[in-house]
Order: structure tokens, then sequence, then C-alpha cells
């Protein structure tokens, strides 16, 4: 049995809901201690009247407040909805106020210090919908409608200038101390990265059994590890013991050590490594001349190692832990773990990546405000003040930030980090398309890695990150899909963790280090990437550390790690954590009837305190054994499965028997679910998007699953259920062609409208509200239209408009219901409705990936029909089967006609035996009357008579995709031309030509159209007059006139070969013309 539980609560929306609360954090936090933190002091004299002026700027505690979005009417603030910003196109943005408080003491007069608070405006911040400062936060369904927004409406987006953006999640890459890169020469070697005062130090450890060096940009050559720990302090005796202990000590790495000891005592090895050391490294300790050394292996070596008063202990064991691993992993030829896994890579929400810039923007401004007072300073007088305000008011953060969002790129140069993500225009087709676009994930890339892991698959991926969903094409493998349920942890305050972990008998390292105590029974504590001590009885600690979890005294996102007398406790954000059951929910048989019985609606905190579940990252997971089963528990077992679906992400989740389809069909089905035209919102007529596609007629699917369920989408649905035949039509025999019932769109099938928005005029005057009329009024208004903007009425009742910016040429009888919209910044945007039906060229797929485009139109006259007089929607070519092998849309049918028969939709299982619904299956079949294969007698209406074969026929989910023949059909007479080379642009949308390419040349060429080839390759593209030389074989491009002795000839070429003829000059290559 799998516990298939549907938790219907809001912390299982993956990475929409964990991107509010990242920006939550965001603004409520990450703020006021970037601005707390701000502390300016400045004393200067003024020569005149000899006064010690000392100006006390941004006292610790400065408080900060950022705003509810608003929009100022004269005097007045009044809040304004997401709505009104798409309409205007504003940016949903709250203001950031400040409150700095000046201090003014001067020191040679005995008088009270003069005090004032001013609240600055820094600029303004854009608000995340559905966040803390978004007007939705706390509406309800009728409160959204009211503001012109959907309810079901996750949110996680931003509006920038009337445009909705997302921000992917990015992953990063993040060293990891305890997993080893690779093998080099019998070797292990190990990349550490520590930081020290904005300057990032990289170490490279290379262990083998004869000898252990280190390599850093803090040293001018490879130094011996060993005298390394010597100048720490390390004694002879306790290495000895210590590489005994592990049994992989040979002889001649004793000699190598025991030479060591002997050539070497610590003040010797002080003066090996003075020497070594980087000339750069000596300005950040110049103030030390005399105890450099010590200053150096205190603070800048191994950094983020602590030291305590003279005690190099913890950087000792830190050393000799990592020789120990490493000499493991060599006498055992354990296989390495990736560089590229999930312990070595974070992933940064929107607060984390908002954060950054907001720290530079605040860093930049501040000091541009010192410069500024000390420009005042030198005109200071005795009773002048400093206006604050005035200095803050020409430096505005608005611009930075939103930059960041638009652009993707993220950059502080005193952290010294630039991060480039994803920003993408959050496109709306349908409410499944919209949802899954805030759960991407774009991958950290380096041009220097050669075989590109991001784009591999790793074990550790399982039931983190979906498979399945990736885009095709150079980014397959870059841009991935959270599974449904993972999650991401958030930061744990270090301090909190350290404290428990000492209280709970965890014991300090000291000068009196005994190595025995690590090498036998003791295992030593790690928090994160920092030594904290040893501890006596680690599984009890472990133990401990779960209650604690369990009752909620510690973060749910605390996770630990046990190899090798090692104990590492993980509590960093970034890491991506999944849901297993414990074994208390198998040994309870309370769980299993009330949890998995009628009521399925339990929330995750409830769950979580009961000790149901637990969230693992994957170094936790390492170190326990779930199973998928019930029936595979064992004495070993510590977890268990919560279902298989979990392994997929939100569209692949939903897609019914997944498993018995061909793998790349299920990533086609995919990319092209995003391209699903549906009914995404409430809201969507009322949308000022450029293009909004609706299907007018949505439906949902009769057989569902668990993530379809507990998502919601059948609510809104995003296609329509079909009858589809398999077989030939005549001679029609096309394999991705499919046969369309015209009879059936007239009832309403796959039929839509289009919600076209441009703009067409700007008024120099603003607009104080925004106005709606027809297009008509718009034409008959004189004081509106100018000479820059014409209108005219042509032939075959099109109306050619032209702008400054396009030219539109617009069929009248769509125009007769449009609105002009008149927004605040004066612009006036037509808004005009084009209705769709299912036409040849018109693409259509099924949700396992059978895509196909329509390429012939019957009337239902000349369908085949069944012996009840059913008439199939759509027919398909049987050869799309065979060579996709789609078997899921074949059960995907079968089990339709079950739910049709029966009247109760059907719940699929992924991964599961489906031999018992199979047999229910048939005899439902054979009850209604219906071959158990799905198989129908159908009778051809030309002859009257019925087909010798039986033809598979019955009920699908279809979707009609965004790629339409009215989009697409294209056509030019003339128009611009590229200015290298003279050919016509490309694109629908510059109104370009339309490309002959090489198979297009080839297939012109096979039908012997000489004549229509120069017309479409050279007449119609690039023509060009040239004049060859005769005697030089050489085009003549000067206007200089030739003399008549020289026999010229003058021809047409394609101006693209001139071009490459003169650029083949340029480089000393000339090429004659015979």
């Amino acid at each position: 049995m799998v516990y298939n539980i549907n938790i219907n609560n809001q912390n299982f929306l993956t990475s929409i809901y964990q991107q509010i609360i990242s920006y939550n954090n965001f603004i409520t936090n990450t703020i006021k201690n970037i601005v707390k933190k701000k502390k300016i002091k400045i004393i200067f004299k003024d020569n005149e009247f000899g006064l010690n002026i000392r100006y006390n700027i941004l006292k610790r505690g400065t408080n900060s407040h950022l705003t509810l979005p608003l929009k100022i009417e004269g005097k007045n603030f009044k809040k304004f909805t997401p709505f009104i910003s798409r309409l205007c196109k504003y940016s949903y943005s709250g203001i950031l106020l400040i409150a700095i408080n000046v201090e003014t003491i001067k020191l040679n007069q005995f008088k009270k210090n003069d005090s004032k608070c001013y609240f600055i405006n820094l600029g303004n911040i854009p608000i995340l919908l559905r966040s803390l400062k978004c007007i939705l936060n706390y509406a309800q369904v009728k409160k959204s409608i009211c503001y012109g927004e959907c309810p079901l409406d996750l949110g996680g987006y931003f509006i920038l200038k009337g445009k909705e953006r997302s921000i992917l999640i990015q992953e990063i890459y993040k060293s990891s101390l305890f997993n080893f890169r690779l093998y080099k020469k019998n070797s292990v070697i190990t990349k550490l990265f520590m930081k020290y005062y904005k300057k990032i130090f990289k170490y490279k450890i290379i262990i083998n059994k004869s000898k252990f060096t280190l390599s850093s940009n803090l040293f001018n050559s490879e130094i011996d590890l060993i005298i390394l720990l010597i100048a720490l302090g390390l004694k002879e005796v306790k290495l000895y013991h210590f590489l005994n202990s592990i049994g992989v000590y040979s002889m001649e790495l004793f000699s190598k050590i025991n030479n060591t000891f002997r050539n070497f005592d610590k003040q010797l090895s002080k003066c090996y490594l003075k020497n070594k050391i980087d000339s750069f490294v000596k300005a950040f300790i110049f103030n030390h001349k005399k105890k450099f050394i010590d200053k150096f292996l205190e603070n800048i070596l191994l950094s983020e190692i602590p030291y305590l008063n003279g005690d190099f202990s913890y950087k000792i064991v830190f050393l000799i832990i990592l020789i120990k691993k490493s000499l493991i992993l060599l006498h055992n030829n354990t296989p390495l773990i990736s560089g590229f896994s999930l312990s070595n890579t974070r992933y940064l929400r929107i607060g984390d990546l908002l954060k950054i810039t907001f720290s530079s923007c605040m860093n930049k401004l501040f000091e541009f405000l010192i410069k500024s007072i000390l420009k005042l300073s030198t005109n200071i007088t005795k009773n002048s003040k400093i206006n604050i305000i005035r200095i803050l008011k020409s430096h505005n953060i608005t611009q930075a930030i939103e930059y960041s969002l638009l652009s993707g790129i993220f950059t502080n140069k005193n952290l010294v980090v630039s991060i480039v993500c994803n920003s993408q225009v959050h496109t709306k087709f349908s409410y499944l398309s919209t949802t899954s676009m805030l759960n991407k994930i774009n991958s950290y890339v380096n041009k220097s890695i050669k075989s590109l892991y991001p784009r591999s698959l790793f074990l550790n991926y399982w039931n983190r990150v979906c498979f399945i969903e990736s885009p095709e094409g150079e980014s397959c493998g870059l841009i991935k899909n959270l599974s449904y349920y993972s999650q991401i942890s958030f930061t744990i305050d270090e301090n909190k963790i350290t404290s428990y972990l000492l209280t709970l008998g965890t014991r300090v390292f000291r000068n009196d280090l005994n190595l025995l105590m690590l090498s036998r029974k003791q295992f030593s504590v790690f928090h994160k990437t920092k030594i904290i001590g040893y501890h006596e009885n680690i599984f009890w600690l472990i133990y401990t550390i779960k209650q604690l979890r369990r009752s909620f005294f510690l973060d749910k996102f605390l996770n630990y790690y046990v190899n090798e007398k090692i104990c590492v406790i993980n509590s960093d954000e970034g890491r991506i954590l999944r849901p297993l059951f414990t074994l208390k929910i198998y040994k309870s048989n309370t769980i299993k009837n009330n949890y998995f019985g009628k009521t399925d609606n339990k929330t995750l905190r409830d769950l979580m305190l009961r000790g149901y579940i637990e969230f693992l990252d994957y170094d936790e997971e390492i170190c326990t054994n779930p199973v998928p089963f019930e029936k595979n528990i064992n004495k070993y077992t510590s977890h268990i499965e919560i279902g298989n679906f979990t392994i997929f992400g939100i569209i692949a989740g939903i897609v019914p028997f997944t498993n018995h389809n061909q793998a790349p069909r299920n990533t086609y089905h995919c990319a092209m679910e995003k391209q699903n035209i549906g009914f995404y919102g409430l809201n969507q007529f009322v949308n000022n998007s450029l293009t909004i596609n609706i299907l007018w007629y949505p439906q949902k699917s009769l057989v569902y699953n668990d993530i379809s369920k507990s998502n919601k989408t059948d609510i809104i649905g995003g296609a329509q259920n079909i009858i589809l035949s398999v077989m030939n039509f005549d001679s029609f025999n096309i394999e991705d062609s499919l046969i369309a019932n015209k009879d059936s769109s007239f009832l309403g099938l796959f039929r839509g409208s289009s919600l076209i928005i441009f703009l067409i005029y700007r008024i120099n005057k603003p607009i104080t509200e925004p106005t709606k009329i027809t297009f008509f009024e718009f034409l008959t208004r004189k004081k509106i239209i100018k000479n820059d903007s014409e209108e005219k009425l042509g032939e075959n009742n099109f109306l050619s408009f032209s702008s400054k910016e396009k030219r539109f040429n617009i069929l009248r009888s769509h125009l007769a219901n449009s609105i002009c919209m008149i927004t605040k910044k004066s612009d006036i945007d037509l808004k005009y409705t084009l209705n769709h039906f299912p036409e040849i060229g018109d693409k259509y797929s099924s949700r396992h990936g059978q895509k196909g485009v329509v390429g012939l139109m019957g009337n239902k006259i000349h369908f085949p029909f069944n012996l009840n007089g059913q008439i199939p929607d759509f027919i398909m070519n049987p050869a799309g089967f065979t060579s996709r092998m789609t078997m899921g849309q074949v059960l995907e049918s079968l089990f339709t006609k079950v739910v049709l028969a029966k009247g109760n939709p059907f719940k699929s299982s992924i991964f599961e035996s489906n031999k018992l619904y199979l047999k229910d299956c048939t005899q439902s079949l054979i009850l209604c009357d219906t071959e158990f294969s799905g198989k129908e007698t159908m009778i051809n209406p030309k002859k009257g008579s019925i087909y010798n074969s039986t033809i598979f026929t019955g009920p699908i989910f279809y979707h009609k995709l965004k790629h339409l023949v009215s989009n697409k059909i294209q056509s030019r007479s003339s128009g611009r031309k590229h200015i290298l080379t003279k050919q016509p642009v490309k694109g629908r949308g510059k109104q370009g030509g339309l490309r002959i390419g090489e198979m297009e040349k080839d297939c012109i060429i096979a039908f012997g159209c000489t004549s229509v080839l120069v017309e479409r390759m050279l007449e119609n593209s690039d023509s060009h007059k040239f004049i060859l030389v005769k005697k030089s074989g050489i085009i003549d491009a000067s206007n200089k006139k030739l003399s008549t002795t020289n026999k010229i000839y003058k021809n047409r070429i394609s101006y693209a070969f001139k071009l490459l003829f003169q650029e083949l000059q340029a480089t000393n290559i000339s090429i004659r013309i015979k």
C-alpha cells in the first residue's frame, strides 16, 4: 500500500508560495537589518568660528517602512490595485521610507545637543502579488473580483510598467567541505573557498599515499601540509596514532612524516610559511610586522574555521579530517560524488536576489551621502545646517531595483557577487501553464565547464527535481522544474543552533587535544562548514534533534548527515527537501482509518506535530532507509514514500498513465501544455495584456489523479473532451495530420477568441482618469487626431490606420465592438476581439505528446459513424501510435469510456499495477455492449457498408495550442530591408519577407521552375546591378567612367554575393570571374 494522501495545504504549492515567503522576509526583516547596520560619524572643524562639530547620522536602530502601493492625487494618497497598474502601465510598487536621526554635537560649547528625525523617501520597491504589502493578500473571493483579479490567481510575480514578470529560482554552485572532487594520478583533490574581508581565498588540497600538499592564492607555490600542521602546533605522536588507527598507514608515508618532524620544529615551520606567503596578503596585516605570521595563521588562513585564544585545535582537526577522508577514499577506491550534486548546489529565491541589489544600492547611497556632506563642510557656518533630505532626494533606488528585475542581473561589488538569472514575461494561456511557469529553476552555467554537468540528471534529483519537465533544444536540462511536493529550505539562526548543540553535550576542542578520541568513539560535530566540537554519543544527539524537530522546538528545515566519525548539522537556506512518512504512520492504526479514509484534508503542521511527516535533504536521506511500499518494510526501514506521483512536477503529474508512454513524448507534452489555450482566470476579459487567447467552452478531464485533485486544476478547465477515431480517411494518409469535423466546430468545439491590444496614439496632455471610448468615437474626435495620425477607409472594408510606431490593416467588422482605452500615461490603446474557428493549419495535441496539425476539414456526411450513429470529432492516422508508442493515450481513451458508462470520474495511479483496473474496465465495456479492446464497428458513409475491420474510437482530452494559422499567415509586397545585406527583414511583426531556404530551393529546382527561383531569390530579394571588367575579372565598385578599351559587362547578382566578394578582397583574397 502507498499512502497517496491529498494534503490540501498552501505550503505544498511549491515555489509559488516559497517565493512569496522569501519576499515577505525581505520586506519585513532584510530591509530593516541592512538599514540598521548603517552608522555614520563625521567630525570636522571650522577655523573661522573655532567650533568642533560632530554629526552622528543614522544611529543604530534606524527604522524603515515600506508602504502599500499608493497613487498620489494632489496632497492625498490612494491605494491602487494591480488591475490599475496593468491598465495605466504603472509599476505595482510601494514607497520605501526610512527615519534618519541627525544629531549635532558642539564639542566646545556646553549646550544641549541638537537632534532631529527626518523621514526620507528612498524610492519605490516593486510589490510581489499576494505578498504582505499587496492589497490582494487578505482579499477573499468577493473582494478579489471587485479588484478585477481572479481569486484563484496564486500571485508570485511582479507588475513592471504594466507587464507581468516572474523571476525564476536560480541555481548556484556552493562548494561543500565533505564532497571531494576527482582522482588525479591516484590522488584526491579537495577544493575549498573561504572569504576574508570581501576577498575570496581558494584552497586546493591534494592527498595521496606519499605526500600531502596545499596550494592557494595565499601562497606563491605549493606547501607541505605536514609543515603547516606543525606550525599550528600538532605533535608528532598524535598524528602517528591517528593514521595508524584508520588503517591506511604506509611505510613510505611514515618515513615522509618522520623526516618532516625531524627537520622542522614550530619556529622553522613558521619561517617556511612566511617565505611562501604572497606579497599582496601582507597588505591585510601590515600593522603587525613583528607578529605577522601569527596574525596570518589566526585570521587569514582558513578564516571561517574558529580560533580561540591561541588555540589552533579547530583548524588542526579540520585538516586532519580532510586527510583522513581522502586516505580512506584512496584505500577503498570509493567512487566520488559529482561536484554538481544537490549537496553542492543551492537555490536562490526572489528575496535572496533582491537582498543583493538592495544592499548594493544602500552602500552607494550612503557613500554619496558622505561625499556630499564633506563637500558642504567647507562652507559650514555657525548657524548653518546640513539638509539631509535635499542631498538624498537626487539619489533614488527605484531605477536600480527595476533594472535588476527586468534584466535578471543582481550584482553587489562590495560582496563580490554577480548573479544572472532568468526574468520572464508572465504569459498566460491556461491556469496550468501559468502555475507551472512559477515552478521553474534556472541552472548555474559556467562556460569553463566543458562537459556542462548542469544538463545531467543525478540520482539525488529523485522526488526533488522533475526529470520530465525541461524544454527542448539548447535550454534542455538548464531549465528544470521542482517536483510537486519538494520545498526549499529557509535560513535558521546559526547562534541558536550552536547553543543547542553545546547544550546537548557537544564538547569544545582544547589545547590538550587527543586525536585518539576522534578515531575511536567520538564524532566531530560540524554546523554547516564550522566545526563545533566532538560528541561521545552521536546516536543520542541525532535522536534528540529529530524529536525536537518534530515538536517544532527546532525548525523543520534542520537536517543532519553522519558518515565516518563526522556529524554535520545543515541549517543553511537553499537546500531542496522532500517530505517522507515516518514509521509512526505505519504503526498507528488510527491514522489509516482517519487520515486515509473519507477525510483527506489534513494540514502539513498537523501531520508534522504528530510525527507522521519529515522533510529530508539529500544528505540526511543517505543516512536513512526509505521504502516505496508498505510490503517492503523491514527492521532497517526508517521512512515510507508518500506516493509515486511525487517524482513529477505540476504538469507531468496530472497526465494519466505517464509510465506507459515513450519518455520523449512526456517531455513534449510538458512544453505543449505551456502553449495550451484555455481559461486561465476569471479576470481574463478585463486583463490588459497584449494578446489574450480564450477557449469558449473549457472542460475538465474525466480521468484525474492526485496532483490534479490537490492542485485544483479542474476548477478552471483547459481543454475539451472529444471523440477520436484512429483510421485512414480515404486517400488522405499523412501521419501528423488530423481530419476535423466541420459540423462539430459549429456546435462549439475548440471555438475561441483573441483579445488584441496595441498602442495607436499618444496624447500630449495627461488625462486624470482612465476612460473608455469606442473606436469610431475616437475617429470622430478632431481634438485628439492630429497630423501624425491618419485613418482611411480603403477597399474591401479594410481600415488602414497608421501612427508613428506601426501600421495596421484591420477588418472594419472586427472594430464594431472594439474599445479604446485612454490611460493616465496618455496612451490610447485599441482593444478589439477576433473570433476563431478551427481551420486547416491549426495545431492540437493530447496529454501524451500526440501533436498534429489539421490537414483536412470535412462535413459530417463524409465522416464514418458507429452503429449508434455517433460521429467522431477528429480522425487520427494510426501511424502516429506505432512511431510514438503513446500507449497512455489508448488507456486514457478506454477508461474514459468506462467513466461515460458508469457516470463516475476515474482516478489513475502512476507506476502501480493496473491489472485490477483493466479487469474492471473490460467488464464494464462488455456490459455496455462494446468490445473490451475499445474498437467499434464503423459504417462507411459513401458506400453505406460496414468497414471490414473494427476501428479504435473513444473519448480523449485534447488541447488547442497557440500555434494558430491565422496568427502565422503572412504576406508582403514591399517593405523594409536590412541595411547590411539589402535583403527583406525577417519577422511577422516587422512585416518581413518569407525565407526561401535550401530545401525550398531544391523543391523549386525539382519542379523545373527556374523563373520562379530567379524571381524569389533575386528580383524580390537583393538584386544588385554590377559592372564586370572582362580583362581583370573583378567587379568594379567605383563610380569612375571606364575607358572604351576595357570590355565590360553589366549584369545583376545577389548583393550578399557582392558583399562576400568585397570582404574577401579586404582579407587579400582576390576572386576572378570568368
